[in-house]
């Protein structure tokens, strides 16, 4: 952690761990209490927890004025350097986030001061250089910039017990000064160390001319996405201001660069397309940017502009986004999110990049690949021995619009679904459970298949609701309803085959099913005879072998059961082996009663 966060985290633990609140109004009577008297520390502790507040609400004015008083008490009577260091961090951030860059690097570099006075093994000035650095670039001064990266990276081999994001973060930011100047290699070099183990030595550039200053016009992407990461990502207002682009969601969560490409544009252009996400979950918002170098040099570095910009409220499909080339002709595809809801799906969505700009145009248009040539490799792909590839290609075929009403793919999803059933059950009778061989992504990978053909499969296909039923899933779920619902009298045999199996989870799905179509007997227009052996079969079914099994008879029984199933209930209360000591089937039969009684 760097030593502007400590301090800050210090004071603001000590102040919040008070019971009490204080009002603005409180804290400027106990400023005032008493003639030439000096604020007691802990009001100046509430004070810069009020300043540290006032950031985080992006209320700027109000935080600076907030330090100016602090300031103005450590001018009377010198206060403790930690809160000294700490206000002046908010000061610094304040002005950084407004774009006021050279105020901003006059507050860090007092607080640099104070990171000097302290005793050798307690300096922690690494993330302090780490933000000046940035701000020097912020003014187009990369020669000082490129000498307070390799100081700071210095400070971090001085400190073994430094954050590793600010490690990470000093590399990185290094990296996309030395970019901008055409050290490449340089910068791979910076950004792997990252990713590898901190025991190697950093690759410490060769000291190089750097351009003294340079003043862009406009952002490089490698500046950009530095000015992703802290201490400016909790509101990139500046950022879109200064790209001359409307600002987007830059209150409440840090934001994160996810992706970047570089895109082969007409002309001979290489130009940058860039994936921003707000990173609170995955139902964030997402912005695409497109930059393309201009005709213009400053000292050397290459000048960009933002040609394009595309927003998607809902965001999409991470890792999904692709480029798409024919001749002169570039597209970008996405997977965007068509709702924030729990029912949360994507659609491929396609954008031609022609000109630099994003026009929306309908999928697969001339010159790019055919959508049957897709489906037709997407559809080979169901059948990889890899799960993820299986899973990744589940996920396409699913947002290509209509791709799942052609009865081919919808009967591929089918036969891939019965094969991970067999797959799963296989690996029950070997004793180990499928999330523990391939990890929970497993489980939500076939969840969706379920869903998909739920929604756009045969429902009055045998084999269809066969491999439905035989899949997993929970008995009292809403897809159990949905599926008898949906599966009617083609589905009673089913059930009725299904609670037979060896297997207690299909006896539980079984009964949760024949329960289901028995509540809609006369929907489905049952005869009477197949509804008496539906009743009969859960009735048999409270007196099985296996305790869970009869649990979930009772249970069932209760729910569909009448004041004649009352006695027998009464039975199974009084003499069922399974006496608990937490949800026996005594208990169930109890509750399954008075379920019934309530129900009459």
């Amino acid at each position: 952690m760097s030593g502007v966060r400590l301090a800050v985290s210090m004071i603001l633990l000590s102040v919040f761990a008070r019971t009490e609140t204080t009002t603005p109004r409180q804290l400027n009577q106990e400023l005032q209490a008493g003639t030439g008297q000096t604020p007691a520390p802990a009001v100046v502790d509430r004070l810069v927890a009020r300043a540290q507040l006032q950031l985080e609400q992006h209320a700027y004015s109000d935080a600076q004025r907030i330090v100016e008083r602090v300031l103005a008490i450590d001018k009377a009577t010198p206060i403790r350097k930690n809160q000294l260091e700490a206000v002046l961090d908010v000061s610094a951030k304040a002005y950084l986030r407004a774009g006021e860059y050279a105020k901003a690097e006059n507050a860090y570099r007092k607080v640099l001061d104070i990171e000097k006075t302290k005793p050798a093994q307690d300096q922690i000035i690494s993330g302090v250089l780490n933000f000046l650095a940035g701000l020097l670039l912020d003014q187009g001064r990369y020669k000082e910039a490129d000498a307070l990266y390799r100081q700071a990276l210095q400070a971090v081999l001085n400190h073994p017990l430094i954050d590793p994001t600010t490690r990470d973060d000093i590399c990185l930011n290094w990296a996309s000064l030395r970019r901008d100047i055409g050290r490449t290699s340089e910068a791979v070099a910076l950004e792997g160390w990252t990713r590898g183990t901190s025991n190697s030595p950093p690759p410490f550039p060769a000291e190089l001319v750097v351009p003294p200053l340079v003043q862009l016009n406009g952002l490089t992407p490698n500046q950009f996405r530095r000015r992703l990461r802290q201490p400016y990502d909790n509101d990139l207002t500046a950022l879109w201001n200064e790209l001359g682009v409307a600002p987007w969601e830059t209150c409440q969560w840090p934001q994160c660069v996810e992706q970047s490409w570089d895109v082969d544009l007409v002309a001979g252009n290489t130009g940058v397309l860039e994936r921003v996400h707000v990173a609170n979950g995955i139902n964030g918002p997402t912005r695409f940017l497109l930059f393309e170098p201009t005709d213009h040099e400053s000292n050397g570095v290459q000048e960009w502009k933002v040609y394009g910009i595309v927003d998607l409220p809902y965001g999409d499909r991470q890792g999904t986004a692709r480029i798409e080339k024919s001749g002169d002709k570039r597209w970008l595809v996405l997977e965007a999110g068509s709702d924030a809801g729990s029912s949360r799906s994507y659609v491929e969505t396609w954008y031609d990049l022609t000109g630099g700009k994003f026009q929306p145009v309908a999928g697969y248009p001339a010159g790019a690949p055919s959508l049957q040539s897709v489906i037709t490799d997407l559809t080979r792909k169901l059948h990889s021995e890899n799960w993820m590839e299986r899973g990744e290609a589940v996920h396409r075929i699913a947002a290509i619009p209509d791709a799942t009403k052609s009865s081919t793919v919808v009967q591929e999803l089918v036969d891939l679904l019965d094969r991970e059933n067999r797959l799963i059950r296989n690996l029950f009778k070997q004793g180990t459970g499928v999330s523990t061989k391939y990890g929970e992504g497993f489980g939500e990978y076939v969840s969706y298949i379920l869903d998909i053909l739920m929604k756009s499969g045969n429902l009055w296909d045998t084999r269809t609701l066969e491999v439905l039923a035989y899949s997993s899933y929970n008995p009292d779920s809403g897809f159990a309803m949905n599926l008898a619902d949906n599966g009617g009298a083609i589905l009673v045999p089913i059930a009725l085959e299904l609670i037979k199996s060896d297997e207690s989870f299909d006896r539980w799905d079984a009964l949760s099913l024949l329960g289901r179509l028995y509540e809609k007997r006369t929907t489905h227009q049952l005869p009477a005879a197949t509804v008496q052996t539906i009743k009969q079969t859960i009735v048999n079914a409270t007196t099985h072998r296996e305790i869970t099994t009869r649990r979930w008879a009772v249970r069932v029984l209760g729910q569909i059961g009448t004041l004649d199933d009352v006695a027998l209930l009464q039975r199974i209360a009084a003499t069922d082996g399974d006496t608990g000591p937490r949800f026996s089937v005594r208990e169930e039969a109890v509750k399954a009663i008075e379920t019934i009684r309530q129900r009459k």
